[in-house]
């Protein structure tokens, strides 16, 4: 029952990290009338969507901007979106599986799978809306909503992470105990073996 939940709420994680993952507003700048919007492989401008190419490496934007889309940057982004997605996707595939198997080191390696994920999607997610708070108010009154999607993905990762140690734990916990009961039991009603010698005549 705890592991449905568990897959559940992950695959919440997943969509709101794939959602942050292929949107394309992790940037942006401008008005409405005029506006261009970068997602993590591509950008958006106001009549059409396009992937990044040379323009979008020589136009990075107001100077303000610059650090945060500058190809390095958004490279680095590529890579740290790209291993969230791919761990939470993995982190599903393993708590599914705990389910059929209910091998310990299964979920052990689910919540370090849910670990890495939050850890590496939280990472450009917090870069990009600590520079919206900072800075990019003056550039836009839309919310980069595709980091905040990102960052949601990566905190439910990160409470999952904890949830599934804690759930490990308390199994193991119980299985202790109920081993620990049964020897008891086993030793509390085995005959002596006194009893059981015959008496001389």
């Amino acid at each position: 029952m705890y592991r449905r939940w568990i897959f559940f709420v992950g695959l919440v994680a997943a969509v709101a990290q794939l959602a942050g993952f292929a949107t394309p507003c992790w940037v942006r700048y401008g008005g409405e009338g005029s506006h261009m919007a970068h997602g993590i492989w591509y950008s958006c401008n106001s009549e059409n969507c396009h992937v990044f190419d040379e323009n979008d490496k020589r136009d990075s934007g107001p100077d303000a901007l610059a650090a945060i889309t500058s190809p390095d940057q958004w490279l680095e982004f590529q890579i740290e979106t790209s291993i969230g997605v791919i761990t939470v996707l993995f982190a599903l595939s393993l708590v599914w599986g705990w389910g059929y198997t209910d091998l310990r080191f299964v979920g052990i390696l689910s919540a370090l799978a849910f670990l890495v994920s939050g850890i590496a999607t939280w990472i450009p997610a917090g870069k990009v809306l600590k520079f919206y708070v900072q800075t990019g108010q003056d550039y836009t009154d839309i919310v980069y909503y595709s980091a905040v999607l990102s960052a949601i993905g990566a905190t439910i990762a990160l409470i999952i992470t904890f949830i599934v140690i804690l759930f490990v734990c308390r199994r193991r916990k119980t299985f202790h105990h109920t081993n620990d009961t049964q020897a008891l039991h086993v030793a509390t009603t085995e005959p002596d073996s006194t009893e059981l010698q015959p008496v001389p005549a």
